[in-house]
């Protein structure tokens, strides 16, 4: 997060960059950890069993395993859009 905002401090990054990476940050850290408390090991890949990523999204408190599906798509995507 500090480097983020040196970034922006800077003038590197726009507010709305470290902003939206900062929220991607913790949202893929905590997807990572609870992959890896499902799968009782160090992983960082979401499983392709669409069945097997519905625990997940319940512990992040989703009911709506689409929307979740959603929201973790549009995060990726927006990491890969700062990061090309």
């Amino acid at each position: 997060m500090e480097a983020l905002q040196a970034l922006y401090d800077c003038g590197w990054i726009e507010k709305e960059a470290a902003d939206d990476l900062t929220q991607s940050y913790w949202f893929l850290r905590n997807l990572e950890h609870r992959l890896q408390m499902v799968a009782d090991q160090q992983t960082h890949k979401i499983p392709e069993d669409k069945t097997e990523f519905e625990p997940i999204a319940a512990m992040f408190g989703e009911t709506d395993f689409r929307k979740f599906e959603h929201r973790s798509e549009k995060t990726l995507q927006r990491e890969e859009h700062y990061y090309a």
